[in-house]
């Protein structure tokens, strides 16, 4: 099943579905995964009522992927009903909320259901879900309201990855200079990768050429290995 529906071979699929004599609910909710990447929101809700209707019910996880389906479909107000609806939510219900809300250009509502979840903790807020609110925010040009989440996020202390360095030059990016130095300051994991990241976007933002060099001179001393295209596109900003 997992195969034909990353082949997206959801007709066969289907048909896999209907030569069982009692699919159960994870038959049910993997089938629904193909819906939703085909972005069958029809076809979806069909399989729901089936599934309610059925000794195999729907699940959380079959609710998410069908929440994501209508976000996918950018249904807003099937999405929002979906949401509504959920007596039982997690963080993956949250986070794929927001991410859908934020595609669809909504912001306002986003910021008004952080507020909600942070004030009432509603769920525990994972990293993800902060790589995903920021990220999100930056792209809806939200900027203060990104990086207000990001110190909400260092708060909590979580370990950065690499999405998170990659949203977080982004956000330098419509910052300016004395908010990032903030940020670089207090990221905890500060390795090949972050450094390369945060000296190239350096260099490419003009202004900020002279402080470029001088993290790239403090890479140095550190002894950390910087990619080969950094210091090529250092020598050649020269």
């Amino acid at each position: 099943m997992n195969k034909l529906i990353k082949l997206n071979k959801i007709e066969e699929a289907d048909k896999l579905v209907a030569s069982i004599d009692s699919p159960h609910t994870y038959i049910y909710t993997i089938q629904m995964k193909g819906y939703t990447k085909s972005k069958d929101l029809p076809k979806a809700t069909e399989l729901l009522h089936k599934m309610i209707d059925s000794s195999h019910p729907p699940n959380l996880v079959t609710y998410n992927t069908y929440l994501t389906c209508a976000l996918r479909a950018q249904d807003l107000p099937t999405a929002r009903q979906i949401f509504t609806s959920m007596t039982e939510k997690d963080i993956i219900t949250y986070s794929t909320y927001i991410r859908g809300l934020l595609k669809l250009k909504q912001p306002d509502e986003v910021l008004l259901l952080h507020q909600q979840i942070t004030q009432e903790n509603l769920v525990p807020q994972d990293q993800m879900y902060f790589n995903i609110l920021i990220n999100g925010l930056i792209k809806n040009k939200r900027v203060d309201q990104a990086f207000e989440a990001y110190l909400l996020m260092r708060e909590k202390n979580f370990e950065q990855n690499e999405f998170s360095i990659t949203v977080l030059i982004q956000l330098f990016n419509k910052l300016g200079n004395l908010k990032f130095l903030d940020i670089l300051k207090n990221f905890k994991s500060k390795d090949q990768y972050f450094y390369s990241q945060i000296i190239s976007t350096l260099i490419r933002n003009k202004n900020y050429f002279p402080k470029a060099l001088e993290v790239l001179f403090q890479t140095m001393q550190r002894n950390i290995i910087l990619k080969k295209s950094v210091y090529e596109l250092a020598i050649a900003t020269l």
